[in-house]
C-alpha cells in the first residue's frame, strides 16, 4: 500500500475536480499504468482508465 500525503493544493484540486481521497488512493494502488517523471526521477504518475 502506498502512503499518500495530500497537500492543501491537492485537497483544493480534489474538491474542484470532484474526486475523493479514496478514489485517488485506489488509482495509485490499482493503477492501469504509470510513467516515471523525466526530470524528477523520484516521482511518477499513475493512470486509471474510467
Amino acid at each position: 500500500m502506498i502512503k499518500v500525503n495530500f497537500t492543501n493544493y491537492v485537497k483544493d484540486m480534489l474538491n474542484e475536480r470532484q474526486f475523493t481521497r479514496e478514489e485517488i488512493i485506489s488509482a495509485l494502488n490499482e493503477r492501469d499504468w504509470s510513467e516515471n517523471d523525466e526530470i524528477e526521477t523520484e516521482k511518477w504518475r499513475a493512470f486509471k482508465k474510467n
